[in-house]
């Protein structure tokens, strides 16, 4: 028997003519580019929905992998989110705060890459970064002889792993 969880992850993926192509045991989920199956855990828990549906998401509002991968995950969160409201499911806070742990985590990655400007949507996530310094090293070979040469690094952490949270 089903419960209201997989009730209403099967009814989200025939709205959008997807599947579950691999069924995850982890809390983890991955949408390909490419053809009509998602990777997500069975939608059992309110946790299990909230990783199906932000799948669905990148699906549903066509990411393809061009553009800036922070904003995407941002936009699939917001379809969850929007999910659970339409189905009349209420958000446990940990759910809220995994997914805004997800937003920054995103965000650091692109600040790492060389990102300059933070997205409007995105600004309210970059509270929850911390920059931290470590010493890198460079090895460049010039007529066959390698040098080093060390240089700072700065990268951006997410600061809690699920604790703060973002409206």
């Amino acid at each position: 028997m089903d419960n209201k969880w997989e009730s209403a992850g099967n009814q989200l993926l025939a709205e959008h003519g997807l599947h579950i192509a691999t069924i995850r045991k982890s809390m983890s989920g991955f949408a390909p580019w490419k053809g009509n199956g998602i990777c997500s855990p069975l939608p059992k828990t309110a946790k299990s929905f909230a990783i199906l549906a932000h799948e669905v998401g990148h699906k549903a509002l066509g990411h393809n992998g061009k553009g800036k991968s922070c904003v995407h995950e941002f936009e699939a969160e917001q379809f969850a989110i929007q999910q659970f409201k339409r189905f009349g499911f209420a958000m446990p806070r940990e759910v809220k705060l995994r997914m805004n742990w997800h937003i920054a985590y995103g965000l650091a990655q692109a600040l790492n890459r060389g990102m300059k400007d933070v997205p409007k949507e995105l600004r309210p996530y970059k509270k929850m970064l911390r920059t931290q310094w470590s010493m890198g090293s460079l090895v460049q070979a010039k007529n066959g002889i390698e040098t080093a040469r060390c240089y700072n690094v700065r990268r951006y952490v997410v600061t809690a792993e699920h604790g703060t949270y973002v409206e």
